[in-house]
């Protein structure tokens, strides 16, 4: 179950940075790459969870 949360968090990151359009925060900051760079950490957190506890059973 873990790691297929972290699959689908991981792939929806890699769909935001992939748009090419978003609103835009900043001069060259577009909200669809911020929320996929911090999808993509909040990916990693389950993903190297079950590649630990894969490691440890």
């Amino acid at each position: 179950m873990t790691s297929a949360l972290a699959a689908a968090t991981g792939l929806m990151a890699a769909g935001l940075l992939t748009a090419p359009t978003g609103p835009e925060i900043g001069p060259g900051l577009a909200l669809n790459g911020l929320l996929g760079y911090l999808l993509l950490m909040v990916a990693a957190v389950p993903g190297l969870r079950a590649l630990v506890r894969s490691y440890r059973s």
